[in-house]
């Protein structure tokens, strides 16, 4: 190896060379290692150099391999040696919120992406970072570190997170080794797995079902601190990642695998019953029974009479849930969770029956062809209500298949949360691909989605290599239509049709019928039939979510959404109860004031009021003990935030001026809107009363200093632009007269 190198006059740095030994007891401090002569690298002669052994751990790419501590050290010592600019006046914490994310975070992210820290350690330097913005800004009281971190829709600043990306990168990490498109990797992953399954968790699926519910935080000598990572934040986020092919388990399965993670009280194999079938030629399930493709509820026997009589009970109740339940290691009489059952079936056998089950509901469909349009033509098109996609809001997906053999609507219930408007483009065209398959030859399908008819006509010229799937939304549509395609004997055609043209063609004409029928659908009522989910083109290993069902929308994005509410609604959020966020207008705060003004002050109070940290007098008496409670500007009461942002008589002149501008500006709004005169007259009484309690507020009490704003009455009906601007407008002036009020206290 060094004679080839040297023939490009690279030379090994012995100094910086160290030999890792593991697992080796009383290992030597050196090892001499044979060379070639530096001086003459092409020479026979060989010369020794000794080589410092470690044998703590293992190091690759400067990074120490599953050592969370020194990993955290590191990170630790770049956030400590991390400075801001130094300039004659403070810089906004807009701009902080820049240069934390281009200059900090842009180093720790790699560093990550090779080796996670614990979460516990990751909450630590998420806390440094908020020392760092504190320290910056010298305010007296530190504020809550959650909420510098947590999106600005949420009424908070908006800042990079390491706790949100270390757990993103563990979690995609496993996934990635877990689904890795290199064999040799996968087998990697795949012998890690089992030894979690049989040496540490009783033979027990650990990603699945109750194993969720334990911790095996005390298991770093054992696991890939990665993996014990992304367990745990699959238990916090109540994710699972299912098997998504369990069909081993009806047949290449060992019985004492079964036993041991069988609920005792269910299995009547001891292991001295196992011990005499193993002596007999029977140590795995399929040597006792055989499962027919064409009955997959029962599983037929295949053992002598004798043993029959004593087993047979035992193997008669084995049926696909109940063999999904003992590898989770649930009762195999409980029911199964849900979309569980179904994944013991081969995967080819599913396909087949969903591709039946398409056919067959196309035959049957109430819809009548289009006889009006040529038999080798095929038109499908997706529609879904509304358009904005929400992880925690239900969308309406439906899709319509048009041909002169037939036509079909349907519904992607099944796939829930998770379901888009590509789901339903794509289910729409592998109906029309089964539809060209089975009937006319070399037909012609049309589609208004641009990006799934390049992709799939990409990988029929040149096949995609197996990550390239990986990385697309809905893959397990995209590659159960390649499927089809590629297995016809007369492959149809994908071509693009503009959607909604005015063209006369029969593809336009096609499409505009199949758009309004989709589009149609969400209204009726009778809700179109849902489709079978394509458990059988997912990966191996998918995440799973209770609302989303099987995730194929990018990870790092869903996760982070459903860690973000996880930590929005936490009890000891503070922020939570302080803000209320229920109680007032449900709009989002604008992005500009916390994202890109040059000038924000009044975010920098934000942060701070929302925080209960503002150094008012009650708070420094209640706290230091150090001055009175009372207004210092003379009002006959205790000088809290409320009082001094809402009631104090030395800003009154400036609340009143801000009311006016809000006034003005809400009435030039309505006027452009032209909304009617009981509209008008509420929501003019509102932004006149913002900055006073009145009845407009919850409890008749003003917040208009935390950011928050007054709902308006739902049977006042605007328009959502309309209320966005109204809802940002009053925020906007909300904010800027408390930093004006305690620029002038400071």
């Amino acid at each position: 190896m060094e004679h080839f190198q040297a023939a490009y006059g690279w030379l090994t740095n012995w100094d910086k060379s160290a030999v890792f030994v593991l697992n080796v007891p009383d290992p030597p401090m050196s090892l001499s290692l044979p060379s070639v002569a530096p001086a003459d690298p092409t020479s026979p002669t060989v010369c020794v150099h000794e080589v410092h052994v470690i044998p703590s751990h293992m190091e690759f790419l400067r990074v120490s391999v599953n050592d969370p501590l020194a990993q955290f050290a590191k990170i630790h010592d770049i956030i400590v040696s991390f400075a801001f600019p130094r300039l004659h006046c403070q810089l906004p914490l807009t701009v902080l919120h820049r240069v934390i994310s281009q200059c900090l975070m842009s180093r720790i992210r790699p560093l990550l992406a090779f080796q996670p820290v614990t979460r516990t350690q990751a909450q630590q330097l998420d806390h440094m970072i908020a020392r760092h913005v504190h320290d910056y800004y010298c305010f007296p009281f530190h504020f809550n570190s959650t909420l510098l971190s947590l999106p600005t829709d949420l009424f908070s600043m908006g800042f990079p997170s390491i706790s949100r990306l270390n757990d993103t990168l563990a979690l995609q990490g496993m996934l990635r080794d877990l689904n890795h498109h290199i064999l040799a990797f996968r087998t990697m992953a795949a012998i890690t797995l089992s030894d979690w399954m049989c040496s540490l968790n009783h033979c027990v699926y650990p990603l699945d079902g109750p194993s969720l519910h334990c911790s095996f935080i005390r298991r770093k000598h054992a696991l890939p601190m990665t993996w014990i990572v992304a367990h745990e934040v699959l238990r916090q986020s109540e994710l699972s990642v299912p098997t998504m092919d369990q069909s081993f388990l009806l047949g290449d399965v060992a019985l004492c695998h079964l036993s041991r993670a069988c609920p005792s009280s269910s299995l009547p194999l001891s292991p001295y019953v196992i011990s005499i079938l193993e002596t007999e030629g029977y140590s795995r399930l399929g040597d006792l029974l055989v499962a027919q493709p064409t009955d997959l509820s029962h599983l037929s026997l295949r053992l002598s009479p004798v043993t029959i009589c004593t087993l047979g009970g035992w193997l008669q109740s084995l049926t696909p849930s109940a063999l999904s339940n003992i590898y989770l290691g649930i009762q195999p009489s409980a029911i199964p969770l849900p979309d569980q059952a179904s994944l013991v079936i081969p995967r080819a056998v599913r396909q087949h029956y969903a591709e039946l089950a398409l056919l067959g509901a196309v035959h049957v469909s109430p819809h009548l062809p289009h006889q009006l349009l040529p038999d080798s033509l095929i038109a499908c098109d997706g529609s879904m209500v509304p358009a904005h996609v929400n992880f925690d809001r239900v969308c309406s997906v439906t899709f319509e298949v048009t041909a002169a053999s037939g036509s079909l609507v349907r519904s992607m219930d099944n796939y829930a949360n998770g379901a888009t408007i590509l789901h339903g483009e794509l289910y729409g065209l592998v109906v029309s691909a089964l539809l060209a398959r089975s009937g006319v030859p070399n037909s012609a399908i049309h589609s208004d989605h641009l990006n799934a008819v390049r992709i799939i006509n990409s990988s029929l010229v040149s096949p995609l290599l197996p990550h390239s799937w990986s990385a697309l939304p809905a893959r397990s549509l995209y590659r159960w239509l390649s499927s089809i395609i590629s297995s016809s004997p007369n492959p149809p055609t994908l071509s693009h049709i503009k959607a909604h043209m005015t063209s006369s063609s029969l593809p336009a004409q096609a499409n505009a019928i199949v758009d309004a029928l989709a589009h149609n659908s969400h209204s009726r009522s009778i809700r179109p039939y849902p489709v079978p989910s394509a458990t059988f083109a997912l990966d191996t290993f998918s995440l799973y979510s209770s609302t989303s069902k099987f995730v194929e929308s990018p990870i790092s994005s869903f996760l982070t959404y459903i860690l973000l509410r996880s930590a929005a609604a936490d009890l000891t959020f503070t922020p939570r109860s302080t803000l209320a966020l229920p109680l007032y207008d449900s709009h989002a705060p604008p992005q500009h004031p916390y994202v890109r003004t040059p000038y924000a002050f009044s975010v920098l109070v934000q942060l701070y009021a929302r925080s209960r940290q503002l150094d008012t007098a009650s708070v420094c008496f209640a706290r230091l003990r150090n001055a009175s409670p009372w207004c210092r500007f003379g009002c006959r009461c205790l000088e809290t935030p409320h009082h001094l942002f809402i009631e104090c008589r030395r800003f009154t002149e400036t609340r009143n001026r801000l009311s006016q501008e809000v006034f003005d500006a809400t009435s030039v709004l309505l006027r452009e809107a032209k909304t009617s005169l009981p509209t008008t007259e509420l929501y003019l009484r509102s932004a006149q009363r913002l900055f006073v309690d009145d009845a407009v507020w919850p409890v008749h009490a003003s917040q208009y200093y935390l950011g928050t704003v007054p709902a308006i009455n739902p049977s006042c009906q605007v328009s959502t632009a309309l209320g966005t601007k109204i809802a940002h407008t009053w925020h906007i002036a909300s904010i800027r007269l408390a930093a004006q009020i305690w620029g002038n206290y400071r």
